[in-house]
């Protein structure tokens, strides 16, 4: 009797001892949007899923920390618009309205946000530099309870910020997530395949069939050019026929020369911010600025000179709200997949391929198409199967957020797609 009892007894500690458990939660913005690929932790290493998701399981009793980190795409969420509201907030116009944007706003950590901040901006859109970011996201915990909502950056808020939690059953902990310079929450935002549309931009430029000479000036005339605070957007053109001087400008303020960069022998990045406090309006016709090229060889300007998104997207502000980038919102089909149990895709992130596994009741007509954030399809197959295993490989593309389309009788759901 004694010896069963002490096994027993044996067990139960051996039981107490070894009990394991499951830590959950879910890291999204201040507006609940998910952020994918957070390395939650590297022993082993696990990232949060497409809708922000992370599990870690065989969690023994005792403290856990969790190191939340995500430092890819910068410029992710970052334009021209972020800056004006950036000023506008310092000028006490429009002041920013979460503790979280105010976070954002301060790029360089200084605990307060300066016109510096500002130019740190600009030249990280410009392509000049974006080193500046210590990190490209900062995390939270999502019951952090600012002791000055108008202030958080101060130090005493967040001097003591840590991700330990004590396990001793299945836990949740969630965070919030900050994309430094995001103060519109545009980042991941899903454009809807929209291309960039030059019309945003409120002006055209100068056409016309040009004869080799030098310092050849092509205007870039006012078109609805209506209380207009900023724009951005490359300026890509044949370096075989034309060769780039400058640009300027009498109308706008500073002259222009802070508001451009060359980043390529065939490209120059544009990026205007109104320094005062009033939106800038030009008749239409009106040259709002200009660009001087020598030219080499006989050149049709509309074909040899172009605004594109190349290095620098098109995006752009009046008084009637942003262009080119939108507050994200999550789209339902995406939110729907948390209903799919029949769909896996696996690794998500992942580095140069992922596979797609679906398994369905019966045979069925299944389409599936994977898109880049403007709407290029770069991978395209129909199948009529009942167990589906494909792998995608995207090693020729660059590292970003793609989406891919299921469509499985019918039905159609997305997912995203996270290159490391």
């Amino acid at each position: 009797m004694k010896q069963f009892v002490l096994i027993l007894l044996g067990l139960f500690i051996n039981d107490v001892a070894y009990s394991q458990y499951t830590l959950t939660g879910t890291v999204k913005t201040d507006n609940d949007t998910p952020i994918p690929g957070v390395l939650m932790d590297d022993t082993p290493i696990l990232y949060t899923d497409v809708f922000g998701n992370y599990m870690i399981d065989n969690l023994e009793t005792g403290f856990h920390f969790l190191h939340p980190a995500k430092n890819t795409e910068p410029l992710n969420g970052v334009t021209v618009c972020d800056i004006v509201k950036v000023q506008r907030h310092i000028l006490g116009i429009e002041l920013l309205d979460s503790p979280y944007k105010i976070i954002a706003a301060d790029l360089n950590d200084s605990y307060g946000i300066t016109a510096f901040d500002m130019i740190l901006m600009q030249q990280a859109i410009l392509g000049i530099n974006t080193s500046f970011f210590p990190e490209t996201w900062q995390f939270y915990n999502s019951d952090l309870s600012f002791l000055n909502v108008n202030n958080p950056t101060s130090w005493d808020d967040l001097e003591n910020e840590d991700f330990g939690i004590d396990i001793f059953e299945d836990s949740v902990k969630d965070i919030i997530g900050v994309k430094k310079g995001d103060v519109n929450n545009s980042v991941l935002a899903v454009p809807n395949f929209v291309l960039p549309n030059t019309d945003n931009l409120f002006f055209k430029m100068d056409e016309g069939v040009v004869e080799p000479q030098n310092d050849f000036v092509v205007n870039f005339n006012a078109d609805g050019f209506n209380e207009v605070f900023g724009f951005q957007f490359t300026l890509e053109y044949d370096n075989s026929k034309m060769e780039f001087v400058g640009m300027d400008s009498d109308i706008l303020i500073n002259g222009f020369q802070s508001n451009f960069f060359q980043i390529a022998q065939d490209a120059v990045t544009v990026a205007w911010i109104n320094n005062s406090d009033q939106p800038f309006t030009f008749e239409d016709g009106v040259p709002v600025f200009r660009a001087t090229f020598n030219i080499l060889e006989e050149t049709d300007l509309s074909q040899s000179l172009e605004m594109n998104s190349d290095y620098t997207p098109i995006a752009s502000m009046d008084a009637n709200g942003c262009y080119g980038e939108a507050e994200n919102v999550i789209p339902t089909d995406i939110i729907d997949n948390r209903l799919l149990t029949n769909i896996t895709i696996s690794p998500n992130p992942m580095l140069d391929e992922f596979l797609i596994d679906i398994q369905l009741d019966k045979v069925s007509d299944v389409h599936l198409e994977l898109h880049n954030l403007i709407g290029q399809s770069i991978f395209n197959k129909k199948l009529n199967e009942k167990m589906i295993l494909e792998t995608v490989n995207l090693n020729a593309y660059p590292a970003g957020i793609y989406l891919l389309n299921i469509e499985v009788a019918g039905k159609t759901t997305t997912q995203r797609i996270i290159k490391l």
